[in-house]
This record gives structure tokens, sequence and C-alpha cells, in this order.
């Protein structure tokens, strides 16, 4: 028997995603800018985009007065790039690393080794410049790719999640060096994407919101926090919370709230809180028919309190969902 295969075909229907829709951003020099959104938003790829690393389907975008499709090279020469491992060499130094980027940006032999000097002194990294990456612990190697700021000293510098998986107190001293060395001293514009809202409320002088590939809003955080407080956020404690997304979608559909999110704190005990966005802040038939259903639902509520907004709120607000 012979086995023959014609022009055999496989057809596959996938959906096409928008990692980056239709969007339309203007950042001022020297501004720090931070655009939000959980996993998945589209922040790293329109990094991406802006550092030359893809190329858009439609549209374009101004770096530096440089336009991307076109001026590519000078697109590229006007930013640096902070962005986990990318760029590093694991059979190099710390110190070593850190003069590469330099030499391979143009800098003299000489010059790369005084910005290299400069670099390891100002991120404290004197004792671990003779260290391979593989030895270094997570806060140390952002540090080292925080260097490249530094030696660069490009006028726009992209941060992709800067101080994800990191310490409290590392965590801290990124979060300095970000705004007071990159951004206020030497001037710099910082575009940096987080998921961590609370970061971006302290550095940022403005936001942008992105869910499913499109800006939602763009603001400085005050702003944003404001137009969600004009309409009063109440903030309940609960224990028994068994069906949060069952519970959430049964208090959004009485009169008077406009959103319910959760944060869940012990799975095992159902402790969590849950904030209600109301429709107007004078609204407490509201909140007492929302402790009735939750009551009725067997969930024991602690407490209820008026809660002042936070960007995470903003985003609850904007989207209908919580950054979880």
């Amino acid at each position: 028997m012979t086995d023959e295969i014609k022009r055999v075909i496989r057809h596959e229907k996938r959906e096409i995603v928008r990692a980056v829709d239709s969007i339309d951003l203007k950042v001022k020099q020297g501004e720090l800018f931070g655009i939000l959104g959980p996993n998945g938003a589209g922040k790293t790829t329109l990094i991406k985009l802006f550092t030359c690393m893809l190329y858009p389907n439609e549209g374009t975008a101004i770096i530096n007065g440089f336009d991307v499709k076109e001026e590519r090279e000078m697109a590229k020469a006007s930013s640096s790039l902070i962005c986990g491992w990318w760029g590093t060499f694991f059979n190099r130094t710390l110190r070593q690393n850190i003069e590469f980027w330099g030499r391979m940006f143009g800098l003299a032999k000489e010059e790369a080794k005084q910005r290299a000097d400069e670099a390891v002194k100002i991120l404290d990294l004197e004792k671990y410049q003779n260290d391979l990456p593989w030895h270094l612990s997570a806060g140390t190697r952002r540090k080292m790719g925080l260097a490249k700021a530094l030696i660069l000293r490009t006028p726009i510098v992209f941060l992709d999640e800067p101080t994800i998986a990191l310490d409290p107190n590392v965590a801290y001293s990124v979060r300095d060096f970000i705004k007071t060395t990159l951004n206020q001293e030497r001037g710099q514009t910082v575009f940096m994407a987080t998921h961590y809202m609370f970061e971006a409320d302290i550095l940022c002088d403005k936001v942008g919101i992105m869910d499913r590939g499109k800006m939602v809003a763009v603001d400085t955080p005050s702003s944003l926090k404001q137009k969600v407080a004009e309409k009063g956020l109440i903030e309940v404690k609960l224990v028994n919370l068994t069906k949060p997304e069952e519970t959430a979608k049964a208090l959004t559909d009485l009169d008077g709230i406009e959103k319910a999110t959760y944060r869940i704190e012990d799975p095992t005990l159902g402790r969590a809180t849950m904030t209600l966005h109301l429709t107007a802040m004078d609204r407490p038939d509201a909140l007492r028919t929302a402790v009735q259903v939750l009551e009725s639902r067997g969930i024991q509520v602690v407490y209820t309190r008026p809660s002042k907004p936070t960007l995470e709120d903003v985003f609850a607000h904007l989207t209908g969902k919580s950054m979880e």
C-alpha cells in the first residue's frame, strides 16, 4: 500500500488581538510618565514600539523628534531601555557589562570607564562590580540595569516593571533613584510601565491607564482620584466571602452602586475587602441595601467606612474590574 499526501492544508482560526490599539499620547520633556495596567494590558508592547524593537502596523511615534518608522536609528539613539535581563552578558562581570553598554553606544574607552565609575558609586555597587550576573541578587541585578541609564545619559529612559519581585527596601531605593537622580537631578524624561498602582501614584507626574491595548485615561494621579472621589467609595470588610464574583455582581445590580470590586486576603476564611463605587456621594440607602444583601448570603460584615480612592479604584471605576 502506498501512502500519498497531496495539497494538505491546515487552517487554524485565531482571533486577532491588538496588543496596542489606536493610542494617542503625548509626554512632555522632563516628565515622569507612568503606564498602568495589569499583565497583558499592552504596556510592554507599547514600550517595544517606542524603542524600535517592534514596527507599528499603523500610525507612528515621535521619539525626541524622530519618527520610529522613518528615522529609526536616531529614535533608538535617543532612549535607553531598562527591562530585566535584556542586554546582559552572563559571562562578564557587573562592571564589564556597564562599560560594554557605554562602548556599544559610542563612548570612548576612557569615557565609558569614567561613567561606569560614577554609576557604580551612585548605585552603591562597588562591592559587586567584579561579580558575574549569575551571582547577584534580584535587587542588585536591577540596579545593574539602571546603571545603563546613568552611563548612556539619553534624553529618554524607558523602564518596564522596574521594581517587580524586589524586597521593600531595595524597591524603595530603586524608586528613589528613578525619581531623584534620573528625573529630577539629570532631567531625563522617564517613561515607566508598572502594574503597581501605589508606585505610579508616588512617582509619576502623569499616568496613562491601559486595558486590553487601549488607553482608557490619561491625567495626573490626583485628578484621576478626584473624579472617583466625587461619587463616593465605601470600604466593606468581610468574612466568609465564598463566591466573590457572584457577590460583586449582585451588589453592582443594586440601585445606587455603580461597581463593586474586591481583594481576597484569606481565601480559607473568606476574609476580603470589598470597595463599593457609589453613583453619588449621598447614598446611605445603597449601603444599607448592600449590607442586607451580603448578610442574606451568609457573609459577615465586619465594618463599613468611607474610603479615599487609590489609582486601583480609578482602574476599577474605568474598566469595571479590579487589577487582580
